[in-house]
């Protein structure tokens, strides 16, 4: 018996068939030999043999380098070569007797979401050569139109099911192939427009880091292989607040037991930077408070648990308050007359960008509000990303209700409950960058300004494919939101503290004195946060600059594969016509000079024979037309003349995309 383990009261003792695993081509045909039962679970045996299944017949053919997607490919092909192209082993599934066999293996796109950092940027697809814009999501549409077979297929003998799936698998490719060339053309007119806004975004982002700066950068991608770049752990790491704390803690000595006033000085340093990290953290939090209990107001009849999970947060901003005041009065003794009862969602967390002018002076905190204008501009940033990460998120959950409203009727479905997720999402982080920006502009606007920070509202709320499909590029007002334009500034523009003049001058001669002791000093170590956050913006400008230059390349190699795949969409119809041809004409009744009899001599010819041959002559048909089709669908998209190029174009030798 074959079915869902889910929906049998025994699980899977009471089947013999758990379920199938599909390898299919990056046009979602499903591959011969390419389809395998799950008897206990999805195990590597069993996409093993599926997958050597479809290497074989590509391997004897003359391809030696696949990429294979799957959704665990990060473990799954650490020793598939081991397990699979071993010639040692009794039974070889992948014999490789003429030659070495090259075998990529990437997280398709949907579930590179789920893989953390490191191996979702070390097995991307945007970052691996020749596969252009493949998401490798294909063959999970396959089961959207099979998965209702499981209820005539469980009871079936093992002969019968296999013979019923192989039609339905034969009928999904065949209607591939009635649509492929519709899929080609449509494919490459949208590659062709998203290569050139890949272009303008890659030159916009050239121009606004300087020649010098691009050229480096461009050396370093070529150097490291191109789509090797962000695999070293080296260069993938974005440095958070807690690395940012740790590099500054490993670049500053221990106190030494004189207690010098430049190891002291290096110490309050970093006391003031673990200080505003901590800090910014806790304000951001409790605006998710003030947005979450927004939101539950506005239901009628919130759930409890619902109202728990405000609770539980309101609870852990308080907690994260008084933490912050203790934290605060040791750094900061001179501020403990301030110390007052605080609530979580209405009091404003204690900083420096709180107090007047006058206030700064009297404490004595100048260096304490350069560090927070510093590291707050930063935590913009972090916060920009986010809502950027968010609006991505909203915009394919709502694709993907869209593309399935009959399925999307209540709220209660998987995809309605993720689409409202995203939404509270996006309205948290935006709340939390209100937050930061308001009280860096209400200090600091020349800060604000310098680091290229506005005002968000709803309207910036945008991702730019929405913005594209609206057409708002064709509406002067309709100005393309500042979130997606945001360069950070040069190194040049890092700020200089508003108070310096303030922090550097007194009343007091022995204060000066003191000042002018430590000058030389300070002089050597005055830079060193500011070229942590330069580091730090760096890594900002280097991953926005290879991710658009993996783009570029990616949608350049999309638009040179469908070149390719195009005329070889047409020789493969008219070889199918072809071999049609010649079966319609070994069977056809002929004379002794081998020419076709016609008149009685077709009627005198046994009838299995004349349907084969009609048979075989509709095929031809059928194929011959299709080869017309494609030609004239093809040379319109390219135009005529570039289309004459690429079918009498010679394939290189050495081209990965000519087999």
């Amino acid at each position: 018996m074959a079915g869902d383990p889910g929906y049998s009261p025994d699980g899977t003792k009471a089947l013999d068939v758990t379920g199938i695993f599909a390898v299919s081509c990056r046009h979602i045909f499903i591959c011969p030999n390419g389809v395998v039962d799950f008897h206990k679970g999805e195990k590597y045996r069993y996409a093993d043999m599926c997958f050597s299944g479809a290497l074989n017949e590509s391997y004897t053919a003359g391809l030696r380098y696949f990429v294979i997607t799957y959704d665990i490919a990060c473990k799954y092909g650490v020793n598939f070569k081991s397990r699979c192209c071993n010639n040692k082993c009794n039974f070889v599934l992948i014999p490789t007797a003429h030659g070495e066999i090259n075998i990529i293996f990437c997280v398709n796109k949907f579930h590179q979401e789920s893989h953390d950092d490191e191996c979702a940027a070390k097995n991307a697809l945007d970052y691996t050569k020749y596969v252009g814009r493949t998401c490798g999501e294909g063959v999970e549409t396959v089961w959207a139109e099979m998965n209702w077979l499981r209820y005539s297929t469980k009871e079936m003998g093992t002969g019968t099911r296999i013979e019923t799936l192989s039609e339905h698998f034969n009928h999904w490719n065949w209607q591939k192939t009635l649509g492929i060339t519709r899929y080609l053309r449509g494919s490459y007119t949208k590659a062709v427009e998203a290569l050139d806004n890949a272009i303008q975004e890659l030159e916009g982002i050239e121009t606004s880091i300087g020649p010098e700066t691009a050229s480096k950068l461009r050396l370093e991608y070529v150097t490291a292989g191109g789509e090797q770049f962000l695999q070293d752990n080296t260069q993938l790491q974005w440095q958070s607040r807690k690395d940012l704390l740790s590099m500054m803690q490993n670049l500053i000595p221990s106190p030494s037991p004189s207690g010098s006033m430049s190891t002291v000085a290096r110490w309050r340093d970093v006391s003031h930077v673990n200080l505003i990290f901590k800090a910014l953290k806790l304000e951001t939090m409790q605006a998710r408070l003030c947005q979450r209990a927004h939101d539950l107001g506005k239901i009628r009849r919130p759930i409890p648990t619902l109202k728990n999970r405000v609770k539980a947060l309101e609870n852990e901003v308080q907690l994260g308050i008084n933490s912050h005041l203790e934290l605060l009065f040791q750094v900061v003794p001179q501020l403990e007359h301030l110390r007052r009862s605080a609530n979580s969602a209405t009091d404003e967390i204690l900083l420096p960008t709180r107090l007047t002018s006058e206030e700064i002076l009297r404490y004595d905190i100048a260096g304490l509000l350069q560090t927070e204008l510093l590291l707050r501009a930063c935590h913009a940033y972090d916060l920009i990303t986010e809502v950027k990460k968010a609006l991505a998120l909203r915009s394919w959950w709502s694709r993907h209700i869209g593309a399935q409203p009959q399925s999307q009727t209540t709220k209660n479905t998987r995809g309605q409950s993720c689409l409202q997720a995203c939404r509270a999402r996006v309205r948290e982080t935006a709340r939390a960058y209100k937050v930061c920006y308001n009280w860096l502009a209400e200090t600091s606007p020349e800060t604000a300004k310098r680091f290229g920070l506005q005002a968000l509202v709803n309207t910036d709320l945008v991702l730019l494919s929405t913005w594209g499909e609206r057409k708002g590029y064709k509406r002067p007002k309709d100005r393309l939101p500042w979130i997606w334009t945001l360069r950070p500034m040069e190194a040049s523009d890092i700020i200089e503290s508003t108070y310096e003049d303030v922090s550097t001058a007194g009343d007091n001669p022995e204060d000066t004195e003191g000042m002018e002791v430590e000058e030389d000093e300070s002089k050597a170590d005055s830079s060193r946060l500011e070229d942590l956050v330069e580091n730090w913006r760096s890594e900002f400008v280097r991953l926005d600059f290879v991710h658009a230059l993996a783009a570029t390349e990616r949608w350049t190699e999309e638009v040179h594969i469908l070149t390719r795949e195009m005329p070889a969409t047409c020789r493969s119809f008219r070889h199918s016509a072809l071999v049609w041809a010649q079966r319609a004409n070994s069977r056809s009744p002929t004379t002794t000079d081998g020419q076709l009899v016609d008149g009685d001599g077709w009627f005198a010819t046994e009838p299995s024979i004349r349907g084969y041959i009609a048979y075989a002559s509709r095929q031809f048909d059928l194929y011959a037309r299709l080869t017309s089709d494609a030609m004239r669908e093809f040379s319109d998209v390219v135009g005529k003349k570039a289309w004459q190029e690429i079918w009498l174009s010679p394939r290189e030798q050495n081209d990965p995309f000519s087999k």
